[in-house]
């Protein structure tokens, strides 16, 4: 199994100018939790609705005025931890577990090709397992 049979290919990305409002936006509007953060098409960092929703716990007061103020460079991850699209998916999945990050920003040849998440990597787990599929499970003890 390899990184790219799992990957989003189709992937919403923002730059490091854009607002926090900007992002917050994407993050409501595509129902994902990360977006890689590219600079001329290159992956510079990675943002998560995690460091937007942060702030909404923080109680700032003005809130909108703040993510509207802010942008995506004071909050992103850097520099972003990558994988290939030839990269076995167990290996991203290691990589993601001992980092403790959610996604790995898919890169080929220096170029944002797609993205890998958890829910990737659950869904492999899923498929080869055989958990979809009708069947009966044998336990030998």
């Amino acid at each position: 199994m390899l990184v790219r049979e799992f990957m989003t290919s189709k992937v919403v990305t923002i730059t490091e100018e854009e607002t926090l409002k900007t992002a917050d936006l994407r993050f409501r509007q595509g129902r994902f939790r990360h977006l890689p953060v590219v600079r001329d098409g290159t992956v510079v960092g990675v943002v998560s609705d995690r460091d937007v929703r942060a702030l909404r716990d923080l109680d700032v007061p003005d809130l909108p005025a703040v993510l509207e103020r802010r942008r995506v460079r004071d909050v992103m991850r850097r520099p972003a931890i990558v994988a290939s699209p030839q990269d076995p998916l167990e290996q991203a999945a290691r990589l993601m577990y001992e980092r403790k990050i959610g996604c790995l920003p898919v890169v080929d040849e220096g170029r944002l090709v797609g993205i890998v998440t958890t829910s990737d990597v659950f869904r492999a787990f899923v498929q080869v397992m055989g958990v979809a599929e009708p069947g009966t499970r044998l336990e030998l003890t």
